[in-house]
């Protein structure tokens, strides 16, 4: 079985996440709780996808917006 669900909510984790074109590749998630970290600068596409049914980022420094 694929994982479908990760969290991360309150672990203290900081930096930038890879961005488009530098050959990363993320799995099809259901649920992504980055919530509660010092993340910061834009959250990549790659994160959205036909599977993605929740997404909680509040509490970090992210910035840039949000495909629909």
């Amino acid at each position: 079985p694929a994982l479908s669900v990760v969290t991360f909510s309150g672990t203290n984790f900081s930096g930038t996440f890879p961005q488009t074109g530098t050959g990363a590749s993320f799995p099809k998630f259901k649920s992504i709780d980055i919530s509660g970290n010092s993340f910061s600068g834009p959250v990549p596409r790659e994160f959205f996808n036909d599977t993605l049914t929740a997404f909680r980022a509040n509490h970090n420094l992210l910035n840039g917006s949000l495909p629909n």
